[in-house]
């Protein structure tokens, strides 16, 4: 068996009969050879539970999993849903304004930034990053000079390897921007090319967005914002169509949890378990977490947990009732599992326990190894 590929550069008819987009196929299937670096670029992986209720104000975080907001404490960040002729693309973040002005960090900023793992093999080579864009507004109109610019940026790091992901979090960077005036308000593709620096440990891709008023906003929710999706990191000097970095969504999912992983209960069931351990004294328990897939690195020793009281402790006599108004939670974790550590009331000490959800589907425990 032997496969042969063919370049398409303009839109005369291709072997396979597709015709108009530039970039290397298969005669067979007429599939792009691209490999996508970026994870979760269509924003399909949410297991943070981000929903179309923004949050507000959305302090340095992440929200969609593999996406971060950062230095973003005055902006509104939600998912959305996202129709792009013959693109199968369901979802994309927002980034909008908050109900107060913010004379001093008003840039709407979003990103996310490849491992060195992944980065490496891109040494020396061209890149292409590109995504698809919508404005709420074309144009907008402030009293202060430099407003409605839309940024986005290639940044290298060649000092530092895996370092914390903030802004600026690189050595050096290309950019381009959509000035005001010229803002989709539909969704339009954009590309940007470079080159990798042959020293580069990491690389990012950042949106940021100077609105009205100089760095500030109008004083509505969501009065302002942008629309993002179909993120897309490539080996070459071209754009080709966008696909997920894994074969499938499940592959997508187990190469997100390499970075977060959050058990939660499934909607509608009660008595979730979350997982056994043994009481250590009458007031406190180890809890054993699997976690999927090997992490990136040991994650952070405190969880990410819902409030207290949308868990329990099953066992022998009757429920332990867990406690945290004076200590908080923490985890003695590996890459591979974590003992949750819980306080309780009640508990039979050397006896075995479930912690299960408390009748309700709200309750989760995360575990983060970002970078």
């Amino acid at each position: 068996y032997e496969e042969k590929y063919y370049a398409a550069y303009n839109s005369s008819t291709n072997p396979d009969g597709t015709t108009g987009t530039i970039g290397w196929y298969r005669y067979a299937g007429g599939a792009p050879l691209s490999q996508n670096y970026i994870l979760n670029g269509d924003m399909e992986i949410n297991q943070r539970g981000l929903t179309s209720t923004p949050i507000t104000p959305f302090t340095s975080s992440y929200g969609l999993d593999r996406w971060k907001a950062y230095l973003a404490s005055d902006h509104r960040l939600s998912i959305q849903t996202a129709s792009i002729a013959g693109v199968p693309i369901r979802y994309a973040a927002r980034m909008g304004s908050n109900t107060t002005a913010n004379a001093t960090g008003g840039l709407m900023p979003f990103g996310q930034k490849l491992e060195s793992k992944n980065t490496i093999p891109l040494r020396g080579k061209t890149v292409t990053v590109s995504f698809y864009v919508k404005f709420s507004n074309a144009t907008f109109t402030a009293s202060l000079g430099d407003y409605g610019k839309f940024q986005y940026r290639l940044g290298y790091n060649t000092t530092t390897t895996d370092s914390a992901f903030s802004d600026p979090s690189f050595d050096s960077s290309i950019s381009n921007t959509i000035i005001n005036g010229s803002l989709p308000t539909t969704w339009t593709r954009i590309s940007l090319t470079g080159a990798v620096p042959e020293t580069a440990n990491n690389i990012s891709i950042t949106t940021q967005f100077l609105s009205t008023n100089g760095y500030g906003y109008t004083a509505t929710a969501d009065a302002v914002y942008y629309d993002i999706t179909g993120v897309q990191i490539e080996e070459g000097p071209v754009a080709t169509p966008f696909r997920r970095n894994q074969e499938n969504i499940q592959a997508e999912l187990a190469a997100c949890q390499r970075y977060y992983f959050r058990k939660s209960a499934d909607a509608g069931t009660m008595f979730f378990e979350f997982g056994m351990g043994l009481a250590s004294s009458t007031g406190q328990i180890f809890c054993k977490i699997d976690f999927p897939v090997k992490m990136r690195a040991i994650p952070s020793t405190t969880p990410d947990m819902s409030a207290y009281n949308t868990f329990s402790i099953e066992g022998i006599g009757s429920p332990g009732v867990i406690t945290g108004s004076s200590t908080s939670p923490g985890a003695r974790t590996s890459s591979y599992q974590a003992y949750l550590n819980l306080y309780a009331t009640g508990l039979t000490t050397g006896q075995p326990y479930r912690v299960v959800a408390n009748l309700t589907d709200t309750a989760y425990v995360g575990f983060s190894a970002e970078l």
